[in-house]
C-alpha cells in the first residue's frame, strides 16, 4: 500500500488539474462574449485573473506531481506523474505567449489598414486636423484575444487531466 501522503499529493494535483481544465474552459466561452466590448476594464480585469489561477494552479498541480513522483519510492514513480508535472509549465507557457508581443499567428486587427481622418497634404502627405471640428474620442487601446492559445491551453490542461485520472485509477487498481 502507497503511502497517505503520497496518495494525498496525487489527489491535490489532479484536481487542481481539473480546476484548470475548468479555468480553460470558462474563460475559452467567457471570452466570446468580451470581445464585443473590447478593451474595456471588466475585461482586462477578467483575463488578469483568469491568467493568475491559470499560473497557481498549474504551479501547486506541477508541484504536487513531482513531489508525488519523487516521494513514491521505487514501485510508485510512474512515468504518468512526470507527464503531468509537465502540465503546468506548458500551461504557463502559453500564458506567457499569450501576453508577450510574439505573434504566432497574425491576428485581423493587426492586418487592418490605419484610417486617417482630416485632409492630405500634397506636401508631405501627412494629416491635417481641423481642431475646431467635432472630434471622437480616442479608441481605447485593446488587447486582442487570440482563441487558438486559449483552445492550446484547454487542451493541454485536459490531457494532463485525462492521464492523471486513468494513472490513479490504475495505480488503485
Amino acid at each position: 500500500m502507497a503511502c497517505p501522503t503520497v496518495i494525498f499529493t496525487k489527489v491535490v494535483g489532479t484536481v487542481t488539474l481539473g480546476m484548470m481544465t475548468g479555468v480553460y474552459a470558462s474563460r475559452r466561452w467567457i471570452d466570446m462574449g468580451v470581445l464585443e466590448v473590447e478593451g474595456s476594464k471588466p475585461a482586462e480585469e477578467g483575463r488578469g485573473l483568469f491568467r493568475k489561477m491559470t499560473r497557481i494552479l498549474g504551479g501547486v498541480s506541477s508541484a504536487a506531481m513531482l513531489l508525488a513522483f519523487l516521494r513514491g519510492g521505487i514501485r510508485g514513480r510512474h512515468p504518468y506523474l512526470l507527464y503531468s508535472a509537465l502540465v503546468g509549465p506548458i500551461c504557463i507557457g502559453i500564458d506567457w505567449l499569450e501576453t508577450s508581443s510574439f505573434t504566432l499567428w497574425p491576428t485581423e486587427a493587426e492586418n487592418e489598414e490605419v484610417e486617417t481622418e482630416g485632409e492630405v497634404s500634397n506636401l508631405d502627405g501627412s494629416v491635417y486636423r481641423d481642431l475646431g471640428a467635432e472630434s471622437t474620442p480616442p479608441k481605447a487601446k485593446s488587447t486582442v484575444v487570440n482563441p487558438a492559445f486559449i483552445t492550446a491551453g484547454f487542451a493541454t490542461s485536459l490531457l494532463g487531466f485525462i492521464v492523471a485520472t486513468v494513472g490513479i485509477h490504475g495505480d488503485m487498481a
